[in-house]
């Protein structure tokens, strides 16, 4: 006669599979790629950003690309004249050069967004800019 296999060998299994099937459901998906840029794997420990943080990976708030795409405004383009994303911001925008990050390469796009959220003093100066620009 065969025994079952303990609910602890099972419940492993279980859990090994959701995450296959997790996975492979965030890297094929159609949303939330600016995050994916970020986030390669799933996993269920918590992310500790700041809302100003989930902004500038999102590209969401105060930035006219994102004011333009939702028809709140009729140019995606910052007073300066460049487009107003997220990146001209913090890297190249005359208006907020106290808070410029060195830019990133086209190739290293990627591991660019990574190492400024890894690193404490640059994910202040995103936070102050775009608290900035809320308040505007």
């Amino acid at each position: 006669m065969k025994s079952p296999s303990p609910p602890c060998e099972l419940k492993q299994h279980l859990q090994e599979l959701f995450f296959k099937i997790w996975q492979t459901l965030w890297d094929n998906g159609n949303t939330g790629r600016s995050f994916h840029k970020m986030l390669k794997t799933v996993h269920i420990k918590p992310v500790f950003w700041t809302r100003e943080e989930i902004m500038f990976v999102a590209g969401h708030g105060p930035f006219p690309s994102f004011l333009n795409r939702l028809h709140l405004s009729d140019s995606d383009s910052c007073a300066c004249g460049e487009v107003g994303d997220p990146i001209h911001y913090v890297t190249s925008c005359p208006l907020n050069f106290s808070w410029h990050i060195r830019k990133p390469s086209t190739s290293l796009d990627n591991l660019w967004f990574q190492r400024v959220l890894e690193n404490l003093n640059l994910r202040k100066r995103i936070i102050n800019m775009i608290k900035i620009h809320n308040r505007q």
